[in-house]
C-alpha cells in the first residue's frame, strides 16, 4: 500500500496568484482605455492643442485604442458616452 500524502496549505496558493495576475491584468487594461479617455477629454477641453508634440504623442501611445474604437461601435459608443460626461458640450452637438 502506498503512504497516504497529506496535503499542505500551500497547494492551492496558485489559485491565487492567478487570481492576482487577471486583477492586475484587466487594471492595467482599465488604466490605459481611461488614459485614452482623460486625453480626449483634455483635447476636447483644449489643453492640448491641435498639431502640438504632446497630441503627437498621445496618439502614437494610444494607437492599439484608436484601433478597437474605429472597428466597435459598442466600444466607440461607450468611450464617447464617458468622455461626454465630462465635456458636456458634446451631448448638445449630436
Amino acid at each position: 500500500m502506498k503512504p497516504e500524502i497529506k496535503r499542505k496549505k500551500g497547494d492551492r496558493a496558485w489559485w491565487f496568484v492567478c487570481g492576482w495576475a487577471t486583477a492586475a491584468l484587466l487594471i492595467a487594461i482599465l488604466l490605459y482605455v481611461s488614459g485614452g479617455i482623460a486625453a480626449r477629454v483634455l483635447y476636447m477641453k483644449g489643453v492640448i492643442r491641435d498639431g502640438s508634440r504632446t497630441l503627437s504623442v498621445i496618439e502614437s501611445a494610444y494607437t492599439p485604442l484608436n484601433g478597437v474604437y474605429s472597428y466597435n461601435p459598442t466600444f466607440r459608443r461607450l468611450f464617447d458616452s464617458c468622455v461626454t460626461f465630462f465635456v458636456p458640450e458634446l451631448k448638445e452637438e449630436k
